[in-house]
């Protein structure tokens, strides 16, 4: 017999009635029943999985409402989505996200307090960079509320805590830096009850900001054991806790009778010292050998290390009684696990053949009583009853609602009915509307190109029928039965599926939108290019589901069971997995945004580090609840060979954890530089980064002629997501499928990685990419490579052609990287030039784009050669899975001493177009070579405060821990020149000062998405000198001055490193080659030479520092005269003057204008006037010689031509000869010419001469080879200018 529905089913059953009402209809009077279905949600229990389904469904219901509804009900029914949990809140969201802003700005402006701050947390889940006002709203929230009535703010801290919840990052700064974090520090320094103790302990634990919580600690010796069990809970969730400060009260009170107090007091002691921690357990378990079962769950959650110190510091009898307990406590909270560990101990021939079936036949005992087993998979439901006349409340309420236009309730089209039944039947560009087919069986069946609006088909059964392109609009398929059947390229809005059974289903390229999935049970259902919006999948429970390229935004799947779940390329935003599980599932390609795990469970390989995280939190739970769980140990087990065994059995379980902790914390951290590379890389940039590896793998490329082939490439593990999927068949156009088509020849390609700013504060605008191509070992010598390679700088081109990105491609092998070669120091390659140093770069600040991950982040930090070999074969036997996943480059072998000299060239020739960021750099290579052979890697010191979870920009971003050390070794050293000149170079790469809080002045809180705040850094960059007499505008004066302070830093570096790689020398690896070019670049940089155009060192003005120039001339002693150039500033900005400065004097107009246009301060199209200019001269003649010189001497291929240019000798690669420039025009002899050449070297030189001038009259090429004495290049390019009135013979013959 069906258990009679509930009010609050029938209620929302009715409200469900108005989805289908003409367009523009009123809804309005749904409202009393939304409310009333409300009301009867709210008397049910929090934690009873009906009321749980009912607040789901009611949730997902009433934003289909809003969706049909006018704006009056949209105002009144907005805000009970927030009365209905988690779901309730990501819809209010994802809702408001799809009107335009201004709109929901309005809508948000009527809710009250406590849902607009509801509202504030769940929108800054993740960052929304699209919805720049709805962010700036919730921060104007927060500190509107903290200024009227701060109890909100503390009543939503409590409700997080209830939820196991923390404040979203943004809302959780924003409070800690306002008046929240003053006023509750405040409070902590009172005298507060126990009550009060809690109560703070529950709130500042939930913003998990050590100062605040640190406070707490002082009072765990005066409160009681309740509250001090709150208290220690939120100091071992806090990161960053200042040992000195916690960890002597939380050790005081591991003597609680208490069991949970102890526990909550060991893992603050954890947290704080772990080798503490093992030293205090070690004591407590010898002095109370009967607390063993109850301290065997936090020795089993230590490390190896940790576990390993406890056991030595035990007598024999405590030491076997504790090893016997965390192996009971590991084989019932993970048998898998466990079972595994054995394996591996039997392959390697640990396992005495005595023992081998007494250890199986316990592991599978503990097994059977795990702690925390995952629900068995469940049969197929049988088919349902007949459907019935729905009777009590519902035939009441149903009558308030008018009836649907069309077919009247009950009636039934005996037609369609009939040509359902048939098999073979065809349904194509049909309208069916308003029908019931209520139980109908549909077999093998074909839906085309139709419309399905307001039909049921409840209890229906469907058996080998397709649907293409069909439009499904409020159909129901309330408890149907689906065997082989086929939804192809449809659409689906405001569908029911809620208890249907699906066997062999597929979603093939289908939209759904607002669609109810609700206790749904399949097998063997597949999705592909699936895209669901804001669907309920409450309770679901399929077993071999499989996802490929799907994107599920707003999504929930609370409390479903997916057993053998399989996903590749898809993306989950904003999605709820509360208390969802899923055994034995395969999690490799799936990418998560701001979504909620609490409660969740999974179980299979995955690198996405929420459900890494998600699972972690599920295994602590299972080692409390392991305790004292499973049978007595076999005595076969008990004497020292089993014993042993045993300890071998927990050394790989415990080794095997460590290893994935630390790659979940580098895999976090690697997540949130991804994100931030995209925000700062903008929506085309970030679209690109997304396509990034596809097109990498594509078997073609389009380049300036259009598409062709190109040898396609395989990248390990990779699986493009739907949006990646998209963007590529955008790109390939009709070729699309031939383009992405999987090659069984393609390139083994093993990762793809950048290397250097992006995805730190240092990005910008024009940060360029410099993308690593990791080539398997066993394809390092394929003959096609070259040709991948073409292909890689035909997609480097495209970037800067269609994107304007600037990217570099990197092609190497494994081995190569092991080894430290880095290629031929050609253009931005690295060669010898840096070695271990680029190892060290690369470790800090690589980010995975795509593929296999570097083994060095799972290994301890501060190991040396031997001890990372050992690692990874521990690696190998402990966690197959993620030694699969990984890649070994080796560690950062001792660092020679002449590569400091060779890698000082190097980032000399690198600051020529990046100043700022290679001041940073060479402070580096100064502090590491005042350190010699193993010096304090930062590569270490980063992975040390990722893997202790240290949050914090000054902690966490590579660039920011750089400048913070390299800026504390200037201290030491007393540089404070050198210290001033780093905090300009943070300023000008990040946009903040590093004295300041990183959010800036502007109010720019870009930050807060990706950081926990943090103060300045630590002390390490002082507040700025004040400068006497300094102006608020500083002008071009200041820039030059700038100039002059980095170039007397980097000669003064220089000789320090030189010096001291001269005292350090043992037989680095610069070559002669690599030292040749970049001494080269060098000397054309800063060396002066006759004639030469010398260029403003490390001056890069942009190209809006100038809204215009005037040219003019001064008179100086006797008829000399002086032609000067002076700048007037752009509009607007930030400088605060509009007077002229004086950029440059020349003897020459030609020379002047040669330094305009090589120093960038002239571009094509500013403006320019003149003052007195010496007759013939005229203005337009100038601005013609400006064109001129910026048409033949583009600045960056002037001046950065290839690096290997500079190993062959001088040669010119262009010219231009400017005639008779201050002659009369009716000149027509050659009485003058002023020649502008550049080199392959990267110089650019003006030389006149008035005699000799006669090969002109042949051709420019003589006169250059034959006058000048010139070395030209075969391609170089040449061009004659002269005034436009000038009547010269010669130039008119040369034009021609």
């Amino acid at each position: 017999m069906n258990r009679p529905a509930s009010p609050a089913q029938a209620l929302m059953r009715t409200l469900r009635s108005g989805l289908s009402l003409p367009p523009s209809s009123d809804i309005t009077p749904l409202l009393p029943l939304a409310r009333q279905a409300l009301a009867f949600i709210d008397r049910g229990a929090a934690d009873d999985p009906v009321t749980a389904a009912q607040a789901s469904e009611l949730a997902y219901l009433l934003v289909a409402l809003l969706e049909a509804g006018d704006e009056s009900f949209s105002r009144q029914a907005f805000p009970l989505l927030f009365r209905l949990g988690v779901e309730g809140e990501v819809l209010a969201v994802t809702h408001l996200g799809n009107m335009p802003e201004e709109q929901a700005l309005a809508l948000l402006a009527g809710l009250g307090d406590e849902e607009k701050l509801l509202f504030a947390n769940a929108f800054f889940r993740r960052p929304r960079a699209e919805r720049p006002k709805t962010a700036a709203f919730c921060l104007d929230v927060v500190a509107a509320v903290v200024e009227r009535t701060p109890d909100e703010l503390l009543i939503l801290l409590d409700l997080l805590a209830n939820r196991h919840e923390y404040p979203a990052l943004p809302l959780r700064n924003a409070l800690i830096r306002g008046r929240l974090g003053r006023w509750l520090t405040q409070l902590l320094q009172m005298d507060l009850s126990a009550e009060q103790s809690r109560y703070m302990a529950r709130v500042a634990g939930r913003l998990r900001e050590p100062g605040l919580v640190e406070k707490l600690a002082a009072r765990l010796g005066l409160v009681d054991e309740v509250s001090a069990e709150i208290i220690c809970r939120a100091l071992a969730e806090t990161p960053g806790i200042d040992p000195t400060v916690a960890a002597e009260p939380a050790q005081a009170l591991l003597g609680a009778t208490e069991p949970s107090l102890t526990a909550a007091a060991l893992a603050v002691l954890v947290r704080c010292d772990e080798s503490r921690a093992a030293t205090a357990v070690a004591a407590l378990a010898a002095a109370a050998p009967g607390r063993i079962a109850e301290l065997a769950p936090a020795l089993a959650g230590m490390s190896l290390a940790a576990f390993g110190q406890a056991l030595r510091g035990l007598p024999p009898e405590p030491r076997r009684a504790v090893l016997v307990a965390v192996y009971a406590v590991l084989a019932a909270a993970l048998p898998e696990a466990a079972q595994d560990a054995a394996r591996t101990l039997a392959k390697a021939g640990l396992v005495p053949a005595s023992l081998g079936q007494a250890l199986a036949t316990d592991l599978a005992n503990r097994s059977r009583a795990a702690s925390r087993p995952f629900p068995k998979r469940a049969p197929l439901p049988g088919p349902a009853a007949s459907p019935e006349t729905s009777k009590g409340l519902w035939n009441r309420v149903k009558t308030m609602v008018s009836s649907q236009p069309g077919s009247q309730p009950g009636e039934v089209s005996d037609t369609l009915r009939r040509e359902m039944r048939e098999a073979g039947g065809v349904f194509h560009n049909r309208q069916i509307l308003w029908t019931n087919f209520d139980g109908v069986p549909v077999a093998a069946v074909a839906f085309t190109r139709s419309v399905l609006k307001a039909v049921s088909f409840v209890q229906a059964t469907f058996t080998g029928t397709t649907f293409d392109g069909v439009q499904f609009t409020d159909v129901q398929f309330e408890r149907a039965r689906m065997d082989g059947v086929v939804f192809r390229r449809c659409r689906f809005q405001n569908c029911r599926f809620t208890e249907a059974v699906w066997e062999q289903v597929r979603f093939e390229d289908c939209d759904l939108r607002l669609c109810a999935f609700g206790n749904l049970a399949g097998r063997t259902v597949a999705m592909t290019g699936v895209d669901a919006l804001e669907c309920d999948f409450f309770s679901a429970a399929l077993s071999n589901l499989t996802m490929t390229r799907c994107r599920f935004r707003a999504v929930s799947l609370v409390r479903a069971v997916l057993h053998d779940f399989s996903c590749q390329g898809v993306l989950f935003s904003d999605c709820l997995f509360e208390m969802a599980v899923f055994p034995r599932a395969d999690l490799a390609g799936v990418r998560t945004e701001g979504c909620y795990f609490a409660g969740s469970r999974f179980a299979g390989p995955t690198d996405e580090p929420d459900i890494l995280g998600a699972m972690a939190k599920d295994e602590s739970l299972a080692l409390l609840d392991a305790a004292g769980c499973g049978p007595p140990l076999p005595a076969e087990l008990t004497d020292s060979t089993g014993l042993r065994l045993l300890a071998g059995i927990c050394d790989a379980m415990l080794s095997g954890r460590d290893i994935r902790r630390r790659r979940l914390s580098l895999l976090a951290n690697n997540k949130r530089r991804l994100a931030w590379a995209r925000r700062r890389l903008g929506e085309t940039g970030a679209g690109f980064l997304e396509m990034l590896p596809g097109l990498i793998a594509a078997g073609a490329v389009r380049d300036e002629t259009g598409l062709r082939p190109a040898p396609a490439a395989r990248i390990a593990g990779y699986h493009p997501t739907l949006t990646a999927a998209r963007l590529l068949a955008t790109h390939f156009g009709q070729q699309a499928v031939q383009a992405q088509a999987a090659s069984p020849d393609a390139i083994a390609v093993e990762a793809v990685y950048t290397i250097g700013s992006v995805g730190t504060v240092a990005q910008s605008d024009d940060s360029d990419l410099d993308v690593w191509v990791v080539v398997a070992q066993s394809d390092a010598d394929r003959p096609d490579l070259p040709a991948f390679q073409d292909k890689l700088d035909a997609i480097s081109r495209q970037a800067d052609r269609d994107y304007g990105l600037e990217i570099h491609f990197f092609r190497m092998s494994v081995a190569d990287i092991h080894n430290n070669i880095f290629g031929y120091s050609e253009d931005e390659g690295y060669g010898s030039a840096q070695g271990c140093l680029l190892k060290e770069e690369f470790y800090r600040t690589a980010l995975v784009i795509a593929g296999k991950k570097p083994a060095w982040w799972c290994v301890a930090p501060d190991i040396g050669q031997e001890a990372y070999a050992k690692a990874l074969a521990v690696m190998g036997r402990s966690a197959a899975d993620v030694a699969a996943d990984s890649l070994d480059f080796g560690c950062v072998r001792a660092i020679a001493g002449d590569e400091f000299f060779g890698a000082s060239l190097w980032m000399i020739v690198k600051s020529l177009t990046s100043p700022f960021k290679s001041i940073i750099k060479f402070g580096l290579l100064e502090k590491y070579a005042a350190h010699p052979g193993n010096p304090e890697l930062l590569c270490e010191t980063l992975k040390t405060f990722v893997c202790a979870n240290q949050g914090g920009l000054w902690r966490c971003d590579p660039y920011a821990l750089l400048f913070q050390e390299v800026s504390r070794h200037y201290q030491e050293l007393g540089q404070k020149g050198a210290v001033e000149l780093l905090r300009q170079a943070f300023l000008q790469k990040t946009g903040f000062d590093p004295g300041n809080e990183y959010a800036s002045p502007t109010g720019e809180t870009i930050l807060d998405h990706f950081f926990p705040y943090a103060p300045p850094s630590f002390g390490s960059c002082p507040p700025p000198p004040k400068k006497a007499g300094q102006t608020d505008e500083d002008g071009f004066a200041q820039a030059m001055a700038l100039c002059d302070a980095i170039s007397s830093y980097f000669l003064k570096a220089y000789e320090r490193l030189k010096n001291r790689s001269a005292e350090l020398a043992s037989g680095g690896g610069l070559t002669e080659r690599d030292q040749t070019m970049l001494s080269r670049r060098i000397g054309a940089s800063f060396g002066q030479r006759v004639g030469k155009v010398m260029r403003l060192p490390f001056l890069r003005p942009g190209r809006h520092l100038f809204g215009s120039l005037e040219i003019g001339v001064e008179k100086g002693e006797g008829r000399e005269m002086t032609y000067l150039c002076r700048g007037e500033p752009a509009p607007g900005g930030d400088r605060k003057t509009r007077k002229r400065e004086t950029l440059r004097q020349e003897g020459s107009v030609v020379r002047l204008a040669a330094w305009l246009v090589a120093n960038a301060l002239y571009r094509k199209g500013l403006h320019l006037q003149a003052t007195t200019l010496p007759a013939p001269l005229t203005l337009p003649d100038i601005a013609g010689l400006m064109q001129a010189v910026c048409d033949v001497f583009p600045v960056w291929q002037t001046f950065n031509p290839p690096l290997s240019w500079g190993l062959s000798g001088e040669r010119v690669t262009a010219a231009l000869l400017v005639v008779n420039m201050l002659a009369p025009r009716e000149e027509r002899g050659t009485v003058s010419v002023d020649t502008l050449y550049a080199t392959n070297w990267g110089e650019l030189f003006h030389l006149e001469r008035t005699v000799a001038l006669g090969p002109l009259s042949e051709s420019p090429r003589d006169y250059l080879i034959e006058a000048m004495g010139l070395t030209l290049d075969p391609d170089a390019r040449i061009a004659v200018f002269a005034p436009a009135k000038s009547q010269c013979q010669a130039v008119r013959r040369a034009k021609r």
